[in-house]
């Protein structure tokens, strides 16, 4: 980010707004520098922040994911937490606008460190699962499950040291505060459509798709 872009009122550095945000929307894009393309991947990280000057997030993949050896050969990476965005008319302001896309992002640059201790990596398991589990679903991850030590071993566990943090939160603070207001009252109200039709057609049998 250069220091005329994005706009300065959508710029934050501020560490608990941040915070809020990766916790509000934990499925980051991990992002690494593979051999001959970038190497991504989506994964929930659960963030300790009482480690580390900034913080430390916690995450695993399936053993299988190439990510993993890009880690190991390079420790930076570079991970997006995406919070709500969407198209923001001008026919939501009482002044001509012209139109927008409105969005909440969390940029963090940090330093991998693959994990070897079993008991590590079981517990980053146990923590994403108590954050994440409805209290009233009846189920808990449990290490008693049936086959949880061979599931354990086919698990890449990592440590994520953040080495700096910032956000744009891009929600027409540059027009005031009202105008502020209505863009949040608005991108808090279209993000709740339904998205069962969407879900729908992406399970469809692809070989009965017109597409």
């Amino acid at each position: 980010m250069t220091a005329s872009y994005p706009l300065a009122p959508f710029r934050s550095v501020d560490r608990a707004k941040l915070h809020a945000v990766i916790r509000a929307y934990p499925l980051a894009t991990l992002i690494s520098a593979g051999p001959e393309w970038p190497t991504v991947t989506q994964v929930p990280l659960v963030l300790d922040d009482a480690r580390g000057a900034a913080g430390v997030l916690l995450g695993h993949f399936d053993g299988n994911n190439p990510h993993g050896e890009v880690l190991r050969a390079d420790p930076r990476v570079y991970a997006l937490f995406h919070g709500p965005n969407h198209y923001i008319s001008p026919s939501i302001y009482p002044t001509e606008q012209y139109p927008g896309w409105n969005y909440v992002t969390v940029h963090v640059q940090a330093l991998a460190r693959p994990l070897t201790d079993r008991e590590r990596v079981r517990d980053i398991l146990f923590r994403l699962a108590e954050l994440h589990e409805p209290n009233d679903s009846g189920y808990r991850l449990r290490a008693d499950q049936k086959n949880f030590d061979r599931f354990l071993a086919m698990v890449f566990g990592f440590e994520l040291e953040i080495v700096d943090m910032r956000a744009i939160f891009k929600l027409a603070q540059d027009k005031g505060a009202g105008h502020a207001a209505l863009a949040a009252d608005h991108l808090a109200a279209v993000t709740q459509k339904d998205i069962r039709p969407l879900l729908s057609r992406l399970l469809a049998d692809e070989s009965n798709s017109d597409v």
